[in-house]
C-alpha cells in the first residue's frame, strides 16, 4: 500500500563558494504560503501550579570585552506563556551582567547564536509567528544598539539559520530548509553586499549535517556529518584556502560513534571537543575528547586528563561525559564538561603550551547533565554559565568556583500532563523534582498530582485510592463492566516498587494487588484489559542505580489482583529494552512495542508478541532495521495502528491481522507523527507539522489509518503537542505549558477527523 499524507503544501571548513550576488527583500512568511487549517480549541483554565512562573534563558558562548567593548553573550528570554525575545546580556567587568533586548518591538518566538569579535557581534537565528517561521539577523558594532540586517527573501523564508561566523565586519550563515537541505551566505554587516557559497554536496538521499562554520583569512572550514538522514555519521571537516572556490576531501574529526561539540580557531590552529566511546565496546559510554588541527585539514586526537582523586566529576567511563562547546581567548581554549549523572559541572583549559589541564568543579547544578561555556578572564580565573532549567554565572578563581549572577531559576511548575481516565475528565499531571547536597549526592524523583475536567476548567481532586497519591508514572484502566485497576511507581530511596489497588466495580471497596517485585526498580509504562486478562508492561532494573541496565517485561492477571510475571524475549544483558504500549490483536492475543539498545545510546524499534510459551520477538514489516523506536499502537475497525521512529523519521505502520504490516505514512523532514491513539471517526497522533516556512504544533488525523492528515492546534511557540485522549464525543490535547496551553478541548472527534479526510 502506498504511503499517503495530506498535507497542504504539497567539515572544518567549506565551501566552494560559488559567489551568486543575491537580492536582499524583508520577508513576509506565510503572505504567499498555504500552511494547513487550525483546529478550533476551547482553552481549559488551569491552576496556576501547571503554568510556567519562571522566565527561561538560552544563551551561547561568550565573548570577551576589549577596547572599550562589554563583554557578551546572548540568546534569547521567555516569559511565561509567551515566546522568546532576542536578547543579549553585557557585563564590564565579567561579573555583573545587565539585559538588553536586541530589537524593543518584537512578536513571536526567537531561536539563535551569537558570534563574533572585535569590530562586529551577531545574533542570528529563526523567529517563529502564529505558524510562520522566518530567518532574521541582527548585527552590533558596540555590541549595545543593534540593526537589523535583511537577508535574502528566498534564504530567509526557506532556510532557518543554524549558524554563523563572523570575520572582520562580514558573516557567513548557514541554514538548512524543511528536508534537511544546507545552504550557506556571506554577507557584509549592513547586507549590502551578498553572495552564496556552494557547500558539499552529500550525495542521493543524503542529508550533509552542517555541524559548525569559521575560518581564518581566506580560509574556510566548515564541520558536518554528512550521510542517509537519521543514520549515525562521522564528524568531518571541509577546509577551503580560497574562500570556498574550491575545497579540500573531507577529514575525518570523529567517527559515527563519537560526539562533537563545537570548534574554535585559536590563532594558529583549530581544537575541536566532544566525546568518543570509552572503548570499542558495544555498551561503553563516551568520555571526553578533543582533536586537533593546524589547517582545518588533517586532525589529531588530544586526550583530555582525567580529574584528581578527591574531585566529584569523575570521567572513569562508567557514565557518559563530554565536554561541551569550546572559548578561546588569546590562543587559551576553554570548555565546560558535564556528565549523564553528574549534578556539578567541571572546568577544563588547554593552554598555550598545548596541554589540556583539569582546572576544577562548580557547586551543584538545578539538574544532572548541566553543561555551558567558560572563557579564561584572566591568568588564574575563568568565567562560566552555566544552564538547563535554570541559567548562572559563576568564577573559577584557582581551583575554587564562587556561584554568581543568577539569570533564570528552575521552573517547579507541573508541566507534564497526560490523560488518567480521560472518560472520567481525569488527568494527571507531573514534575521533576531534584535535590542535590553540597556533596554533590542528589536526589532525583518527580511529584504527581490528580485533576479533573470541569466544565471549562481543571480542579485538583484527591487520589481515590488515597494511598496512591505519591505514586509516580500512575495509570488507571477500567474494563467494560466497570472494573478498575490503579497502580504506579513508589520511590523509596533505594527503590522503585509498584504499588496498586483493584476493585470490581465502583460501589467496591479497592484490594492490594500482588505479584509485581519488591526490590529493584520497577516502571509501568501501559496497563490494558485484552479479553478476559489484564495485561502490563514496563521495564525492570535489579537495583535503582542508573549504571545498572533496565530490561522490558510484561505481566498478566486473571483476575485483577493477582499478576504473574511473563517470560520473554527481553534481553537480560548490559543492553537495555523497553515496552512502551500493548495492543490486543485479532486472534486476542497482545502486541508489545517499545525498542532494544543495540549499542550504548542507539536504539532500535522492536515489538513483541504474546504466545503460550512467551513473549516473542517479531518483525512489523521493514520496521527494525535503523535506528529509532515503537512509541505506541492503536485498533479501530479492522484497522491496527503503530506509531514509530525510524531513521529520523516517523512512521505509521497498518495490518489488519497483526502479522502482515505496511507503512502507510511517513513524515517530512521537520515534520513528526506521535503515538496514534483510537477516536470517535478513525485515529488521531500527536506531534508537528512543518512545510517550507511553516511549523507548529499538531495532531495528525484518519479515518481509516491510511490517509493521515496534519491539523495545526494553537500555541506561542513551535514545538509538539504531547497527547490526545477521548472525552465523550470530545478530544482532549495536552501540551508543555512552554509551547502553549497544557490543555485544550477539541469538540466532536468524528467530525473533525471526516473533515480532515475529506479536504
Amino acid at each position: 500500500m502506498k504511503s499517503r499524507i495530506r498535507s497542504a503544501a504539497g567539515a572544518i571548513l567549506l565551501l566552494t563558494a560559488a559567489v551568486l550576488p543575491v537580492s536582499c527583500a524583508e520577508s513576509h512568511p506565510g503572505r504567499d504560503a498555504n500552511p494547513v487549517a487550525q483546529l478550533d480549541v476551547e482553552r481549559v483554565r488551569v491552576p496556576q501550579w501547571m503554568r510556567r512562573s519562571q522566565p527561561v534563558v538560552s544563551v551561547g558562548r561568550i565573548i570577551a570585552g576589549e577596547a572599550g567593548l562589554p563583554w557578551i553573550t546572548g540568546g534569547s528570554v521567555a516569559h511565561p506563556d509567551s515566546g522568546a525575545t532576542p536578547t543579549v546580556w553585557l557585563s564590564d567587568d565579567a561579573v555583573t551582567w545587565t539585559r538588553t533586548p536586541v530589537t524593543p518591538e518584537f512578536s513571536g518566538s526567537f531561536r539563535g547564536v551569537l558570534r563574533g569579535g572585535r569590530e562586529l557581534v551577531a545574533l542570528a537565528g529563526g523567529v517563529w509567528s502564529d505558524g510562520s517561521v522566518v530567518s532574521r539577523l541582527w548585527t552590533s558594532v558596540d555590541r549595545r544598539h543593534w540593526t537589523q540586517t535583511p537577508l535574502p527573501d528566498d534564504f530567509a523564508r526557506r532556510y532557518r539559520i543554524t549558524d554563523a561566523y563572523v570575520a572582520g565586519e562580514s558573516i557567513v550563515v548557514t541554514g538548512s530548509d524543511q528536508r534537511g537541505a544546507a545552504r550557506a551566505l556571506r554577507l557584509d554587516h549592513d547586507g549590502a553586499n551578498t553572495s552564496l557559497i556552494e557547500l558539499p554536496d552529500p550525495g542521493n538521499d543524503a542529508v550533509l549535517g552542517v555541524k559548525d562554520i569559521l575560518g581564518e583569512g581566506n580560509s574556510l572550514v566548515l564541520v558536518a556529518s554528512p550521510g542517509p538522514e537519521g543514520v549515525p555519521a562521522a564528524t568531518v571537516s571541509y577546509r577551503s584556502i580560497d574562500g570556498g572556490k574550491t575545497r579540500d576531501a573531507p577529514a575525518t574529526i570523529a567517527d559515527q560513534s563519537g560526539h562533537f561539540a563545537g570548534v574554535v580557531w585559536t590563532g594558529t590552529e583549530y581544537v575541536a571537543t566532544g566525546a568518543t566511546r570509552r572503548d570499542t565496546s558495544p555498551t561503553a559510554p563516551r568520555v571526553p575528547a578533543a582533536w586537533v588541527s593546524r589547517d582545518g585539514a588533517a586532525w589529531r586526537h588530544e586526550a583530555v586528563p582525567a580529574p584528581p582523586t578527591e574531585s566529584h566529576f569523575r570521567i572513569d567511563g562508567s557514565l557518559p561525559t563530554w565536554l561541551g562547546v569550546p572559548t578561546t581567548r588569546d590562543g587559551v581554549v576553554t570548555v565546560v564538561a558535564a556528565g549523564q549523572t553528574a549534578p556539578g559541572s567541571a572546568l577544563f583549559r588547554r593552554g598555550l603550551d598545548h596541554e589540556w589541564n583539569y582546572l576544577g568543579e562548580t557547586t551543584v547544578n538545578s539538574d544532572t547533565g548541566v553543561g555551558g561555556t567558560a572563557i579564561t578572564v584572566g591568568d588564574n580565573t575563568v568565567t562560566a554559565i552555566l544552564g538547563s532549567g535554570a541559567t548562572r554565572f559563576g568564577r573559577l578563581t584557582g581551583t575554587t568556583w564562587t556561584d554568581g549572577q543568577t539569570l533564570s531559576t528552575r521552573d517547579d511548575a507541573f508541566d507534564k500532563t497526560a490523560p488518567l481516565a480521560s472518560q472520567q475528565a481525569l488527568l494527571r499531571t507531573q514534575r521533576s523534582t531534584f535535590t542535590a547536597r553540597p556533596d554533590w549526592g542528589y536526589t532525583s524523583a518527580g511529584e504527581g498530582r490528580l485533576v479533573q475536567l470541569v466544565g471549562d476548567r481543571l480542579e485538583e481532586r484527591s487520589w481515590d485510592p488515597p494511598d496512591a497519591a505519591g505514586l509516580l508514572n500512575t495509570r488507571m484502566v477500567s474494563d467494560d463492566d466497570g472494573a478498575t485497576i490503579t497502580l504506579g511507581t513508589r520511590f523509596t530511596g533505594d527503590q522503585n516498587i509498584v504499588q496498586g489497588w483493584y476493585r470490581p466495580n465502583s460501589r467496591a471497596g479497592w484490594q492490594t494487588i500482588q505479584g509485581f517485585g519488591t526490590t529493584g526498580s520497577t516502571v509501568i509504562t501501559t496497563v490494558r484489559k485484552t479479553g478476559a486478562i489484564w495485561t502490563a508492561v514496563g521495564v525492570v532494573r535489579a537495583n535503582v542505580d542508573l549504571e545498572t541496565s533496565d530490561h522490558a517485561a510484561a505481566w498478566t492477571s486473571t483476575n485483577g489482583r493477582d499478576w504473574v510475571r511473563e517470560v520473554g524475549e527481553f534481553g537480560n544483558g548490559p543492553l537495555r529494552s523497553s515496552i512502551d504500549d500493548v495492543c490486543t490483536l485479532p486472534d486476542g492475543s497482545s502486541l508489545g512495542v517499545g525498542w532494544t539498545e543495540i549499542s550504548q545510546g542507539r536504539y532500535q524499534p522492536a515489538a513483541w508478541r504474546a504466545r503460550p510459551e512467551g513473549w516473542q520477538r517479531i518483525r512489523l514489516g521493514g520496521l527494525g532495521d535503523g535506528d529509532g523506536s515503537i512509541g505506541g499502537c492503536a485498533v479501530s475497525g479492522i484497522s491496527i495502528i503503530v506509531g514509530a521512529r525510524t531513521e529520523g523519521r516517523t512512521v505509521v505502520l497498518r495490518s489488519e491481522n497483526g502479522t502482515d504490516w505496511t507503512e502507510v505514512a511517513r513524515a517530512e523532514t521537520g515534520q513528526t507523527i506521535g503515538v496514534p491513539v483510537a477516536v470517535p471517526g478513525g485515529f488521531a497522533a500527536t506531534g508537528s507539522w512543518s512545510d517550507a516556512t511553516h511549523i507548529s504544533p499538531a495532531l495528525w488525523l484518519s479515518a481509516d489509518g491510511i490517509t493521515w492528515t496534519p491539523r495545526r492546534v494553537l500555541s506561542v511557540r513551535d514545538g509538539s503537542t504531547a497527547t490526545v485522549s477521548v472525552y465523550g464525543d470530545d478530544l482532549l490535547v495536552t501540551m508543555n505549558p512552554l509551547i502553549g496551553d497544557p490543555l485544550v478541548i477539541i469538540r466532536h472527534s468524528a467530525r473533525v477527523v471526516a473533515d480532515a479526510s475529506t479536504r
